[in-house]
């Protein structure tokens, strides 16, 4: 079985990723933030229920959260290397169903990714890439707290370092930038293929999707797109609409990382929002 990880802050087409490959790839299992709490009981039992299984079955960790970022943040190896293996064993269930396994998930690269890379021997890295103001206000809108999902900005491991008591705004900008920093020194250091670049927008576009299952060598048949998946409007969290003050706090963030770092991510060079985006006043 063949692999492919996906590098993402979240928050950025996953769950159209998925329906595409699921449609349209052909002996390619797409696992979309997997394994999900499967809960059978209804309202507050089933509350009781997803807690239960996040800690004793489907578990944070086997997700790749929970002390995984912790691990990741004391650099655990140790500790790091049992949850990737035991990830990966969740992972090899599907070899007697498909050739690739397609791992759409924002969890990869928050603690597992170099455990997992080696465990998987050469796979393919997908950056999917969604612009960084969207990125924010989307999971700005959703109120969630950051500290579920990432480890603090000021922690050494980082690729960026920043300060802790930044506002939702520049911690969201943060865990973009720093995803994906963390993606490009994953292949470089495991010698991998340099990463494929997946815009959001391109989700939206056949013969680039077209494009990108070719060059990621998974079979497909005709591309088939569909509406946009929006989860956050469908959950209730609002469109996401830009506001001047949420360019203003853009650019006020860039200023505040190195031009070096910046650099790395080559493929937003030219980036302007102000040229880009339709600024509601």
């Amino acid at each position: 079985m063949r692999y492919i990880f996906t590098v993402t802050p979240g928050r950025s087409g996953q769950a159209s990723l998925t329906d595409l490959v699921e449609r349209c790839g052909i002996g390619v299992v797409p696992a979309f933030e997997e394994p999900q709490a499967h809960v059978r009981l209804p309202g507050v039992l089933g509350d009781i229920e997803r807690r239960f299984r996040r800690r004793f079955i489907e578990t944070h960790e086997l997700l790749g959260r929970g002390d995984v970022l912790r691990a990741f943040a004391a650099q655990d190896i140790a500790a790091l290397q049992r949850y990737a293996e035991a990830r990966f064993a969740w992972m090899q269930r599907f070899a007697p169903k498909t050739d690739i396994f397609f791992d759409i998930s924002k969890f990869f690269i928050r603690g597992l990714h170099r455990q997992l890379v080696a465990l998987a021997g050469r796979p393919k890295i997908v950056l999917l890439i969604r612009d960084p103001l969207l990125n924010m206000r989307s999971f700005v809108n959703r109120g969630k707290d950051f500290r579920l999902d990432n480890n603090s900005p000021a922690d050494t491991v980082n690729e960026l370092r920043m300060p802790a008591d930044m506002p939702p705004s520049g911690l969201y900008l943060w865990a973009w930038t720093e995803g994906y920093l963390r993606g490009l020194r994953l292949a470089e250091e495991a010698g991998l293929d340099a990463p494929r670049c997946i815009f959001t927008r391109e989700l939206e576009n056949a013969d680039a999707m077209a494009g990108h299952f070719s060059a990621l060598e998974i079979p497909f048949q005709r591309i088939e797109i569909r509406k946009a998946m929006n989860t956050n409007e469908s959950q209730g969290h609002g469109r996401t609409e830009l506001s001047l003050a949420d360019i203003e706090a853009f650019e006020r963030w860039r200023e505040a990382v190195p031009a070096a770092i910046w650099d790395r991510l080559h493929f937003m060079r030219g980036y302007d929002p102000r040229q880009h985006l339709e600024i509601k006043r």
